[in-house]
């Protein structure tokens, strides 16, 4: 309801240069949104037509979201839609009737809005993502049984919506991407033994991010009169009030939304980064994070607290990051600040290893290739 955010306006991005870089054909990726109206090659912000009245928008974005992608895209001129989930309703019931659909989830629908549920202070949002829940739960699985297949970020996901699909519905497993090309390999800065630098890299401060484990890490640590000078950044949309600090406290952090030179030149005087550290909050154990692919490309070492699909069965990257439970036990620093020692002391190996596994696997180049082959391979008499 609300325009795009930063992080998937960048996707979006990233993935339309990728298609243009690598030559493909036959994928556009359009953005429904209620203000934006934008076109480049391969991607188009298109704004919803006719229904700029809030309460008449909201109407449409629960109940006749068919109507918003008809009014919005030429149909005719593709064989197929893969639709990144939003929210369901009973009328794209009828849309699958007309042209087959993909369906790409990545995460546990219901889950996800329960828990934001839980999170919500406003009454009115909580009516709201109530009433969401309830019709999440009467059409989500009605639209996967129509579909023609889906597309999910990691194992756990596929199996999930395969156990609720009463047909076997084709899928593919396609764990994120970034755009490596055009991502600099800024490194990290090896650790001096004096000051330690870990950054999170995220849009905003949901839930499952597990930024109170990072911060209470950091906290424990100076409460116990450590000599390591340790430091928390925060680069996105993330302010003190949001995780808990003081403006004033210090060993925390703020920079904002950086871009370009300016977010090179921050990360690359960085020690270490940070991944999603609470993904069992929306009850998942693996899964795939733009972040990591990030870090990857940019070959930083890196925390993680779940499977990340981008790493699975990878064992040439096992000392590029370190791992921790998915739940909410405590983290100690200090092996943290040990393993930084021990990558310090070949930090040139350790870059290279990730970002040549990055341009090899990671590219949204690579990515959209996959996107676009599983959706041509399946059966285009699905609904006949």
């Amino acid at each position: 309801m609300e325009n795009a955010s930063f992080g998937v306006t960048q996707k979006v991005r990233q993935q339309a240069r990728s298609i243009e870089r690598s030559g493909m054909e036959g994928l556009d990726i359009y953005v429904l949104n209620p203000s934006i109206n934008e076109e480049s090659a391969h991607l188009k912000f298109v704004s919803f037509k006719g229904v700029s009245f809030y309460p008449v928008r909201v109407f449409y974005y629960l109940f006749n979201k068919r109507a918003l992608i008809e009014s919005a895209i030429d149909l005719d001129k593709y064989d197929r839609v893969i639709l990144r989930h939003s929210f369901s309703d009973g009328s794209l019931l009828g849309l699958m009737n007309k042209v087959p659909v993909v369906l790409e989830f990545h995460s546990k629908i219901i889950t996800e809005l329960e828990v934001k549920l839980a999170d919500t202070q406003s009454i009115l949002k909580k009516i709201i993502r109530s009433v969401r829940i309830g019709i999440e739960k009467r059409f989500l699985y009605q639209l996967l049984n129509k579909s023609s297949g889906f597309i999910t970020m990691g194992k756990e996901l596929a199996e999930h919506y395969s156990e609720k699909s009463d047909q076997k519905t084709p899928h593919q497993i396609i764990f994120n991407g970034c755009d490596v090309a055009n991502i600099n390999v800024t490194g990290f800065k090896p650790f001096d033994g004096k000051e330690f630098h870990l950054v999170f890299l995220g849009s905003r401060p949901d839930p499952w991010h597990g930024i109170p484990r990072l911060v209470n890490a950091i906290k424990a640590y100076k409460q116990e009169g450590n000599q390591v000078d340790v430091n928390l950044h925060f680069i996105g949309n993330i302010s003190a009030a949001e995780v808990g600090v003081s403006d004033s406290e210090k060993g925390f952090h703020f920079h904002g939304v950086l871009k370009g030179i300016e977010l090179d030149d921050a990360m690359s005087k960085m020690n270490m980064a940070a991944c999603t550290m609470a993904q069992y909050m929306k009850q998942l154990d693996e899964t795939s994070a733009i972040k990591t692919v990030e870090y990857l490309a940019r070959g930083i070492p890196f925390l993680i607290a779940y499977e990340d699909t981008a790493l699975t069965g990878q064992e040439s990257l096992l000392g590029t990051y370190m791992k921790f439970p998915n739940d909410d036990s405590p983290i100690d620093l200090k092996p943290i600040i040990e393993f930084s020692k021990r990558v310090s002391q070949n930090k040139e190996a350790v870059t290279k290893t990730m970002r040549d596994y990055a341009e090899n696997e990671c590219d949204w180049a690579v990515k959209m290739k996959e996107y676009l082959a599983f959706s041509t391979s399946l059966k285009p008499d699905f609904n006949e």
